[in-house]
């Protein structure tokens, strides 16, 4: 017996050993068994009212309730749905029901699955999968113990309850997502801890996979287990190295005998002697002297390298900016910097009332400044016509007791109101005549306070302040025009002219209603500020950071391209093959054209380059490879019919040619209940890679030449008659995708022209919202938050699309409105809409989404790929919305008011390989609403304009965000302004009415950094034939006369040019010069390069 005790005691103790020597190795705990146990005893799939909904039965069998939250993921034909969350308390021997409501639509027999993600007694009972019909029954109501015998099973399809829908191997769930290292500037000697992070997106546990990461010729070691869709990380042993450098550590998870994921992180090592390395907070400037709240505010942080040596990339400094002892942002620096160098860290902050520290620290040094934001009064009005017109835009306080004005309001607080008041009419307040206001508190009109003493002339449009001298107060003591602050919300109304002294055109808008809630906090103002410090130093000073992530997108036998992650401090990039430049460019991305032959190997290097400095580069070897030709041609799409004179071939697959609404009159006839007169056009639409052999029949003998634009791109075609027909070959190769307009005897109307639109194969992305695939007619489809929307090449939409935060439309498919009426009423809804947009309209009455004014409408936004044909009005409406992408998307607009792409009070927006053939301006940047236009970019698009402008900014330039389809007079933006626009690689096949290069200034607001960068015209017509109302003027700019414009709009006076630093370079009409008309411009740069202070903004990057 004692002996048999002993070895129960030692076998125990071995046990015990082993767990803690598993804990030891692994850096996890062993958890203790648990006592619940869930299992899934049924799962089924139902239908009722319409909806589709799946469920689970589940049964905790063991001996204690269910101790943790668990995830019941459910899946439908092994494709995943959904997952519920079941919180624990689940008593032992209990059951339980959970459904979930599906999404999609099924029909017959589904495999249905449902796996509950818990770690308890036992997970082999933990998934459960059967065949059901959809069109079962309802569950009962109280969950079964133990599924039954179904006679909806097929018989030769046996119930699994072991399997799970896995569709990918494990080693494709596993990614490693980061690797980070301790200290943050390890030197020589330092113990370095390198911790390795990874997801599992799988559906199975990964349990004690071994970890290797790999510096020289050491191996650091470690283990991982991740529970299925959870992250996990180790530190793996210690590392000391015994030399200074740049390190690379190869990372990976051996997944099985055959598979292992990997990634890969540079460690800079400093050496461990008497070299300084050390950099300092040195300044803080950026700011202006006055700052109201709301107003953005860059901080600029100047550090400087104070130690004796460089400080190479891949050193990791934090500069920490907090205000009022908060962090707001951390930057970490990671570029060279020179002894006695600087470089600049700038930090956005949206200022709030009241006096503010702020400081930028770094490794004990640290700069300090005191701000103070004020209140930022509101002077918006509408203005009025026909006499005197006051009104109350604003309303301040003085705090008597603190001495601050619309400061902290405490409880028993003594406040003097003011209010601000406009003569918002035509005729002067004559001198003499009181003016008074009275200030009413929380609707008691007999315990009011009010101002009486204001009698002087206010002119239109002239502003005064009206302050409280008298009143009927009883709890202020003998101050009878204060109000006491007492705890709670209350309302404060000024009525100004409130005892009718005069007669006024409006006395509806006389009062004003603020709220204000007691205690209010506001920091205390300085009496003392600090001025910002100069940050200026030399671009030389500041050498740009390191180029990372550089990668070859393409290489075949035409065309080489490169992509690269964004450098600290870079305004351009050096591109070079071995060590010739052949590139400078201020993208993250480059393409090198040439001749190469298949198999050949060369290095290229990219530098990011800032004034005269150069970084460091980055370099890799790109071998050509043979190009692998595809085509993707799509047929006529439904609702357009077939063109009966043309048809095509790709590489012998037939493309479908078809006719789409154009405008060919070359003047402006019609209006918008009677649309211009239209003809049709040719169309047709394929993607290729590789080579691309089109064929065109033509069933007529009578063509002479044939003419494809743009001309610069260097198409060419061969063409026989035969059989009563002439046969037209073009061969395209690999780098010549993009929008042509292929042309018969030198005419471009009607059946003498094909708009060829032969771009880059495009892939359906993965987490598709909705796919529209043949025909759809929608009155309003917004695609959702984050959702994608995806268009088949040949499928149609036809109807309306707003895109909403975060959203994409993709596809080869097309966007039309051509069965809907003219433009007016519910038809003036554009085809793609970004940001505000009226959603319908009562008669001509919009009824917007409430997207207006100062509010931001929609931000990352794309849309890539589609074609927009035959819309009611305009085509595009990018409106109030940030960070914008449209790539090679086609627009071809015949009626009235049919402007293509219309960008209005939006900012970082970038349209890249567009085509837009409209009936009035054909790409146009505006102000709308009170969001300023600015950060745009246009590039390598093609343009055929048949009415009004090209290349368009005006003329609405502060339209001043009314809410409705004219501004209301007097609704003005005050800091209205456009800013950093940029036209460059722009084809004008056709411009048939009016100007290439525009600026026409309607509010007289101040439009500046302005470039057209390559224009390149083909072919120019007057467009005053018959009597049309066009020119023959290229380029203008100037601020236009009220006189000078024939629709109604309250424009600003004109006095004095405000148009400064615009550039025109390689402007190029026809092979000439461009025709310059009335030029209004302050700094006007003529055939110069583009500087790189110029292209600073341009910063855009989309995923």
């Amino acid at each position: 017996m004692m002996k048999g005790k002993i070895r129960k005691i030692l076998s125990l103790l071995m046990a015990f050993t082993m767990v803690m020597n598993l804990n030891l190795v692994t850096g996890y705990s062993v958890k203790a068994a648990v006592d619940y146990d869930v299992v899934i005893t049924k799962v089924g799939i139902y239908q009722k009212d319409g909806a589709t909904k799946v469920y689970a039965d589940y049964k905790n069998v063991g001996a204690a309730s269910v101790g943790s939250d668990f995830n019941m993921s459910f899946y439908v034909n092994r494709e995943s749905i959904g997952t519920e969350k079941i919180a624990a308390g689940l008593g032992a021997g209990k059951t339980a029901r959970v459904e979930y409501t599906v999404s999609g639509s099924y029909s017959g027999k589904c495999l249905v699955t449902a796996i509950a993600d818990i770690n308890d007694g036992n997970t082999s009972n933990n998934n459960r999968t059967s065949q059901r019909d959809v069109n079962s029954a309802e569950p009962v109501t109280e969950p079964e113990t133990a599924e039954p015998e179904t006679t909806t099973v097929a018989p030769t399809t046996p119930e699994t309850t072991t399997e799970a829908p896995t569709t990918k191997p494990i080693y494709d769930h596993v990614k490693i997502t980061g690797i980070t290292y301790s200290p943050e500037n390890p030197k020589v000697g330092d113990t370095v801890k390198i911790t390795v992070t990874a997801k599992n997106e799988g559906d199975q546990m990964v349990m004690n996979k071994h970890v290797a990461v790999k510096i020289g010729n050491q191996t650091l070691k470690g283990t991982i287990t991740i529970p299925a869709g959870e992250t996990g990380s180790v530190t793996v042993n210690e590392w000391k190295p015994t030399e200074a450098g740049v390190f690379t550590a190869d990372a990976s998870i051996k997944i099985d005998d055959n598979s292992s994921v990997t990634g890969q992180v540079s460690i800079t090592i400093a050496a461990a002697s008497t070299e300084n390395m050390e950099a300092k907070v040195v300044a803080l400037g950026g700011f202006p002297s006055e700052i109201y709240e709301g107003d953005v505010i860059t901080f600029v942080t100047l550090v400087q390298n104070t130690g004796n040596v460089v400080i190479p990339a891949g050193t990791k400094y934090t500069v920490n900016m907090a205000i009022d002892g908060s962090s707001f942002q951390t930057i970490t620096l990671s570029q060279d910097i020179p002894v006695g160098g600087y470089v600049k860290i700038e930090s956005n902050w949206t200022a709030t009332r009241g006096g503010h520290t702020i400081m930028s620290s770094m490794d004990g040094s640290d700069v300090t400044k005191k701000i103070n934001v004020a209140k930022k009064e509101n002077k918006d009005y509408t203005a009025s016509t026909g006499g005197m017109d006051m009104v109350v835009t604003d309303i301040g306080y003085y705090n008597t007791n603190t001495n601050e004005y619309n400061g902290t309001i405490n409880e028993g607080d003594l406040i003097l109101f003011n209010c601000l008041g406009v003569n918002a009419g035509d005729t002067v307040k004559p001198e003499g005549i009181k003016c008074g206001v009275s200030f009413e508190f929380d609707s008691d009109g007999d315990h009011h306070v009010w101002c009486d003493t204001e009698k002087g002339a206010i002119q239109p449009k002239e502003f005064h302040t009206f302050t409280a001298n008298g009143g009927l107060r009883q709890d202020s003591g003998d101050k009878y025009h204060l109000w006491k602050a007492t705890k709670g919300t209350h309302t404060v109304l000024a009525y100004i002219n409130d005892d009718s002294q005069f007669s006024e055109t409006n006395r509806d808008n006389n009062k004003k209603t603020i709220t204000i809630t007691v205690p209010y906090n506001v920091n205390a103002t300085f009496t003392e500020t600090d001025a910002a410090d100069n940050v200026s130093v030399e671009a030389a000073d500041v050498k740009p950071g390191v180029v990372t992530g550089l990668t070859c997108t393409k290489s075949n036998e035409t065309k080489v391209s490169l992509s690269w992650n964004a450098a600290d401090n870079a305004t351009s990039y050096n591109v070079y093959k071995g060590s010739e430049l052949i590139g400078t460019t201020t993208d993250c991305s480059y393409t090198y054209t040439g001749t190469f032959n298949v198999g050949d190997t060369a290095s290229y290097t990219v530098k990011a380059v800032r004034g005269s400095a150069v970084g460091d580069g980055a370099t890799i070897q790109v071998t050509t490879e043979a190009t692998t030709s595809e085509v993707q041609a799509y047929g006529v799409p439904q609702t357009f019919y077939a063109s009966g004179d043309v048809s095509m071939t790709v590489n012998d697959e037939s493309v479908g040619v078809f006719k789409t609404r154009v405008y060919e009159e070359d003047k402006r006839i019609g209006t918008y209940a009677n649309n211009n007169p239209v003809t049709f056009g040719n169309v047709a639409i394929f993607d290729y890679k590789g080579d691309a052999s089109v064929r065109i029949k033509v069933n007529r003998t009578d063509i002479n030449s044939v003419t494809i634009r743009p001309t610069r791109k260097g198409l060419s075609a061969a063409q026989e008659t035969k059989d009563g027909a002439t046969y037209i070959t073009i061969n395209m190769k690999e780098g010549q995708q993009g929008q042509y307009s292929i042309e018969f005897n030198g005419s471009y109307k009607g059946a003498n022209s094909i708009m060829l639109f032969a771009q880059d194969i495009l892939n359906k992305p993965d987490n598709v919202w909705k796919t529209i695939s043949s025909y759809e007619k929608t009155d309003d489809l917004v695609v959702p938050e984050g959702k994608i929307l995806w268009i088949e090449g040949g499928a149609v939409l036809n109807g309306y699309v707003h895109c909403m935060n975060n959203s994409k439309i993709i596809g080869r498919g097309i966007i039309t409105q051509n069965d809907w009426g003219p433009w007016g009423g519910n038809n003036r809804r554009n085809p793609v809409s970004v940001g505000y947009e009226p959603v319908y309209y009562d008669g001509n009455t919009p009824k917007n989404n409430g997207k207006g004014g100062t509010e931001l409408g929609s931000s990352n936004v794309q849309v890539i790929g589609i074609s927009i044909l035959d819309p009611t009005g305009w085509a595009v409406n990018i409106r109030n919305s940030n960070n914008v992408l449209f790539k090679d998307v086609n627009v071809v607009s015949a009626r009235s008011n049919g402007d293509g792409i219309t960008i209005q009070s939006s900012y970082n927006v970038f349209l890249d390989g567009c085509f837009v053939r409209s009936s009035d301006d054909s790409i146009v940047v505006k102000n709308y609403d009170n969001i300023n236009a600015h950060d745009i970019r246009v590039e390598d698009c093609t343009v055929w304009n048949d009415i009004a402008q090209c290349l368009e900014i005006g003329y609405e330039t502060d339209m001043g965000g009314a809410g409705s389809s004219r501004c209301e007079a007097g609704y003005k933006n005050e800091d209205a302004k456009i800013y950093n626009v940029l036209f460059k690689n722009i084809d004008v096949v056709h411009r048939f009415h009016k100007g290439v290069a525009t600026i026409h200034n309607g509010d007289n607001i101040p439009i500046y950094h302005i470039a057209y960068d390559g224009v390149y015209v083909d072919h120019k017509a007057k467009g005053t034939d018959n009597g049309g109302d066009g020119n023959d003027i290229d380029i203008e700019a100037y601020a236009v006369n009220r006189s000078d414009l024939s629709w109604t709009h309250n424009w600003h006076d004109v006095s004095g040019n405000t148009i400064s630093d615009v550039w025109y370079t390689n402007v190029n009409v026809e092979g000439g010069n461009a025709t310059v008309g009335n030029v209004q411009i302050t700094d006007a740069h003529w055939g110069q390069t583009i500087s790189d202070d110029f292209l600073s903004w341009k910063t855009l990057n989309f995923n």
